[in-house]
């Protein structure tokens, strides 16, 4: 059975469970305002097999996870 993924450029809002393959483009960090030695949040941008092009960010609270 074979595992069926989505493309970058068919995402519509309402829907909640998406499968994706992608690769990480470009990636960087934003600094806190108040304390510039510590992340705030991880910014990407991700690219699909196709060429589709999205960008995504990862919250402080969530950074443990990535």
């Amino acid at each position: 059975m074979a595992t069926q993924f989505d493309m970058l450029c068919d995402v519509l809002p309402g829907r909640d469970s998406w499968k994706f393959i992608v690769r990480v483009l470009r990636m960087w960090s934003i600094s806190s305002f108040m304390k510039p030695n510590e992340i705030n949040s991880l910014e990407m941008v991700l690219i699909d097999e196709k060429g589709g092009k999205i960008h995504a960010s990862l919250r402080k609270q969530l950074l443990y996870l990535f």
